[in-house]
């Protein structure tokens, strides 16, 4: 469907009827469902307006708001020319209309529709939205007797009913969005909880729904305006409500620490720990508290017997880091990278001491299971080799792998006039040439290998394309990784570039 035309279509909830009832308005639903699916729009009105006829004679409310509102939406999907003749129909049907609280629903159903199309209903949209919206919440005390035919309030949807005693009031006061009418009711007539309620939806609507960075706590509007609400219903359940908005519109103010987050949710579970959203907090402070790290070792590759640094970040809550070292049978060239828990299973059979690896742990000093937190650990040199690098902690989180290319072996290459490659191979080590090296170089699918001189040094002619990769290497070192290194001739007037 192009747009939804009330947010109560997706969220209200059939209450039961009697058993024979209940049945008819399920197979009535059941077929506009049907019609739906098989994209027959002109059947599923002639359902919703079954539906429609007999939940005004039995003032099931919730069924008639929904039917109408869902009628005007296939009208539109039929053809945007009969949007306003569909609008007018429901402006008619309601004139018709003899029970208050029913032409109340139907205020609020021709509101919302007038907010939904805008001006594909009426020039003047907004003036009618605002007009049956306060002809909707006219008799808040009428609203407030009548029962939402057992639909909960939208308003408050997973809040305990008893905060509105599923009266209708609460259903069109959101859908008008005119909680501080509402409000004013409760207030007055002594229902306490639902005035909190609807007192913390308008302040939402008035500062806007989603939340602004804020450069201070003190100095957010937002914050404040909770606080008072705060403390004029603190004794109340449903205040805990109010202090969990407070707690999200504190996470946007920039100097607001983890420290004040953790501090402020025990806040809300001291003195509202009993009220059933509560869990949102305690699930806050598990992700906060959540044992994890970030670790990374700058290169994949180092130089024989020369000690490589992990360095380990944003850790929280961890008692300790260990980094297991796996020598493996692999060369650089072997095309197999262990980076998941799944990739080092399954590549398991290639590590030479796997019951027994090079360990090295970290034990961390104290810091609150908050707090995160910066570090260091050491891998002392290793020999020349290809390595996997395991990474765990205590307490246990998922374990981290890398591969690690201990090699001495350096590639480096030179674009050069008429397809040429030169390639020249060091020692990481000194610098200096690698004579009688060799370099495997891979053009599509065809692989040549390079002897370079006592310069350490080697010519190749491509034919179609630059080399893909090189790997190069010597007799007792193997472990570089294969590389490719992008290097291209261009010719311009004379002039050549590398």
């Amino acid at each position: 469907m192009k747009k939804s035309i009330l947010s109560l279509i997706l969220a209200i909830v059939l209450a039961p009827l009697a058993a024979m009832a209940q049945k008819s308005y399920s197979t009535l639903w059941k077929q506009v469902s049907e019609a739906q699916q098989n994209d027959l729009p002109k059947t599923a009105l002639q359902t919703l307006e079954q539906i429609s006829d007999r939940a005004s004679q039995e003032k099931a409310y919730g069924q008639l708001l929904k039917a109408e509102a869902m009628a005007t939406q296939y009208w539109y999907e039929i053809s945007a020319d009969s949007l306003k003749p569909a609008i007018e129909r429901l402006e008619a049907k309601r004139q018709e209309m003899s029970d208050k609280a029913a032409k109340a629903v139907m205020a609020a159903v021709l509101s919302k529709a007038y907010e939904s199309f805008k001006a594909q209903a009426a020039d003047d949209w907004k003036q009618l939205r605002n007009t049956y919206a306060q002809e909707a919440m006219a008799n808040t005390a009428l609203l407030a007797e009548a029962k939402a035919d057992g639909y909960k309030p939208l308003v408050v949807v997973g809040y305990n009913d008893a905060v509105f005693n599923s009266d209708l009031l609460s259903v069109i006061a959101y859908e008008t969005r005119l909680f501080g009418k509402a409000g004013k009711h409760y207030e007055m007539s002594g229902n306490r909880r639902a005035a909190c309620i609807m007192a913390l939806y308008e302040l939402k609507k008035n500062s806007g729904d989603a939340y602004r960075r804020e450069k201070t706590i003190k100095k957010s509007q937002r914050i404040y305006s909770l606080d008072s609400l705060i403390n004029i219903y603190k004794d109340l359940d449903v205040a805990g409500e109010v202090a969990i908005e407070r707690y999200y519109a504190m996470t946007q103010c920039q100097d607001v620490k983890v420290e004040d987050r953790i501090t402020y949710i025990h806040y809300i579970l001291d003195n509202w720990g009993a009220w059933q959203n509560a869990g949102q907090m305690r699930n806050e402070e598990r992700a906060l508290t959540n044992p994890r790290f970030t670790a990374t070792m700058g290169s994949l590759t180092a130089m024989p017997n020369k000690p490589v640094k992990v360095a380990l970040r944003d850790v929280v809550n961890l008692k300790s880091v260990t980094v297991n070292i796996y020598s493996t049978d692999m060369q650089g060239n072997s095309g197999i990278s262990i980076t998941t828990p799944e990739q080092f299973k399954k590549h398991k059979a290639h590590l030479k001491n796997a019951q027994q690896p090079l360990s090295v742990t970290r034990q961390f000093a104290y810091h609150p299971n908050y707090e995160k937190f910066a570090d260091t650990l050491t891998i002392e040199g290793l020999p020349t080799g290809v390595y996997v690098v395991e990474i765990t902690s205590q307490p246990s989180t998922q374990s981290r792998y890398a591969m690690l290319y201990v090699s001495d072996v350096y590639l480096m290459k030179q674009a050069q006039p008429g397809n040429m490659t030169r390639y020249v191979v060091v020692s990481r080590t000194t610098g200096k040439p690698l004579s009688g090296a060799s370099v495997d170089v891979k053009e599509g699918n065809a692989r040549k290998t390079l002897h370079c001189d006592h310069n350490g040094e080697a010519t190749y002619k491509h034919e179609k394309r630059w080399a893909q990769n090189e790997f190069a290497y010597t007799a007792t070192d193997k472990a570089a990784p294969t590389q490719n290194v992008y290097a291209a001739y261009y010719e311009n007037k004379g002039d050549s570039k590398e």
